[in-house]
């Protein structure tokens, strides 16, 4: 039986949370055969450390699942390797510290193709899940999952790469921006925007749990010099994605990016 989905993980030094991010993996109704798990650990230069994951994954008999050691760090890079190793026809990032609902990929599958991703509900937690909250993409979800896809109507989706379900097609070779360690999801989703013509919903019992904490990848604290520099580089990149496809990418959505990066930026100085 062929790949359907890759499943990426990129981790770094990781703890407790991976395993039980696995685990709502295992768990899923869709058939495991249909799945390929790509851990990426990155960061990772202790033969110990790597010794100890190892044992810590054969031990639990995850089936499908390759784990990649990457030296350097960064979860950009970590994407990257996992990308390029994907045998999948669809591609489902994952953030090694949330957890998915037994229909999540199920729910997916069966609303995605060629042209279209899928996207799942989103609902936050801090350390119990059961005391859960909406934020803006799960909001964007209950108001927008009956609407006609417009890029601009729908742009919230494209802000991050979780909570979704690609067509390899539509990725094709394109790649995170490595030098970016920040919003560097909305700039790989704004890179293939143009691929995408609409988007499937699932049900909303459908649901991508994001685990908000302070050691998440994405969301560690950077001080004020730092994070302009980087808002400014993310600019600059917005304006290349257009140049380089000016009869392609939605002009106004670009617009939106720039807009939203900039009013950071503002704030930050």
């Amino acid at each position: 039986m062929s790949v359907a989905i890759t499943i990426i993980i990129p981790t770094n030094k990781p703890q407790k949370y991976l395993f039980e991010c696995l685990d709502s993996i295992i768990n899923q109704t869709i058939d495991n055969n249909l799945l390929e798990i790509l851990v990426v650990v990155n960061g990772c230069s202790l033969d110990d450390y790597v010794r100890i994951c190892e044992e810590r994954l054969n031990n639990r008999s995850y089936k499908n699942l390759r784990a990649i050691y990457e030296k350097q760090s960064g979860v950009s890079r970590a994407r990257n390797i996992g990308l390029n190793h994907a045998l999948g026809d669809y591609i489902a990032f994952v953030d090694d510290d949330d957890l998915l609902s037994e229909n999540y990929l199920e729910g997916l599958y069966e609303n995605v193709n060629a042209t279209q991703i899928a996207v799942a509900n989103v609902l936050c937690f801090d350390s119990d899940i059961r005391d859960y909250y909406s934020d803006y993409l799960g909001r964007s979800f209950i108001r927008l999952k009956h609407k006609s896809y417009s890029i601009l109507t729908h742009r919230s989706f494209l802000s991050i790469c979780c909570a979704k379900l690609i067509p390899t097609l539509v990725i094709g070779d394109t790649r995170f921006n490595e030098s970016i360690h920040m919003s560097e999801d909305s700039l790989f989703m704004a890179s293939i925007s143009y691929k995408i013509k609409s988007i499937g919903f699932t049900d909303e019992k459908c649901v991508y749990n994001r685990r908000v904490t302070n050691n998440s990848l994405s969301r560690g604290k950077k001080d004020t010099r730092y994070l302009c520099k980087q808002r400014l580089i993310l600019i600059i990149n917005y304006i290349k994605i257009w140049i380089k496809h000016p009869f392609d990418i939605n002009l106004l959505f670009i617009c939106s990016r720039i807009t939203a990066a900039g009013l950071h930026l503002i704030r930050k100085t």
